[in-house]
């Protein structure tokens, strides 16, 4: 039918949503509607991250910047809009392109780890000094072990001490008074 339309001229536009959850590098998850993209010429996706003040930023992708289910056809062009959600929802085109799917990968990969320097911290501080080996186990569970070990590195001489001890073991005691990330807020629905 839709082909029948477009093959006397009309255009179609539809909009469906995808999955909310992304993968490895941070695009949202295409699936259950797999039998449209083959019957459409243009495939886009509008993806939004959530800003402070109740802002929005939302950014327009198709295959040309990589998305790696979008198709095009056409000359599309970049564009991001912000959405003030707080202001009776103005909508106004941004200057510039915003890369809202590495924005929302960033705040994503922010957030936990903030949770991991701070329950690593926290271990330390009860435990006393721990190896690598001990950190890791005693965040199984809560976090990876990558990311786990990426934090580790990346707070060494910041939030934690790093020295050699037995067999060649990496070994972390914490810093006192240690600047450490703010909590994540959890917001209850009423």
């Amino acid at each position: 039918m839709l082909r029948s339309l477009t093959g006397r001229g009309a255009t179609v536009i539809c909009l469906g949503h995808c999955n909310k959850y992304p993968d490895a590098q941070g695009w949202p998850v295409y699936e259950g509607t797999g039998d449209l993209r083959s019957d459409f010429d243009e495939l886009a996706l509008l993806h939004a991250v959530k800003g402070d003040y109740g802002i929005v930023t939302t950014s327009l992708y198709w295959a040309d910047q990589g998305l790696p289910w979008g198709k095009a056809r056409a000359m599309v062009q970049q564009i991001t809009w912000t959405i003030d959600v707080e202001d009776n929802r103005t909508v106004s085109e941004s200057d510039e392109w915003v890369d809202t799917v590495a924005e929302g990968k960033e705040k994503r990969e922010a957030m936990q780890t903030a949770d991991v320097i701070r329950e690593v911290y926290f271990k330390l501080i009860k435990m006393g000094s721990m190896n690598q080996t001990n950190v890791i186990e005693s965040m199984n569970g809560m976090h990876g072990e990558r990311v786990v070990k990426r934090v580790l590195k990346a707070q060494a001489g910041k939030t934690w001490t790093v020295d050699k001890g037995e067999h060649n073991a990496i070994v972390y005691s914490h810093i006192p008074d240690a600047e450490l990330p703010a909590p994540r807020t959890v917001k209850w629905s009423e």
